[in-house]
């Protein structure tokens, strides 16, 4: 999924160093905003999130 730029700092950055990387490499048009939701901690402060979701997923 693609987190919203504005609410990308409050979700934090994909590390490029990561399991999630390594997975996220595999899908298509992945961009700077794109995380794996499974690796976004729900917390009080990102009530309101908005997240995009790609046009196609395997």
């Amino acid at each position: 999924m693609h987190v919203d730029p504005e609410w990308i700092d409050k979700v934090g950055r994909l590390m490029h160093d990561g399991m999630e990387a390594d997975l996220l490499q595999f899908a298509e048009g992945t961009t700077e905003y794109s995380r794996l939701a499974c690796q976004i901690p729900m917390k009080p402060m990102l009530d309101g999130l908005v997240l995009h979701l790609p046009e196609q997923q395997y």
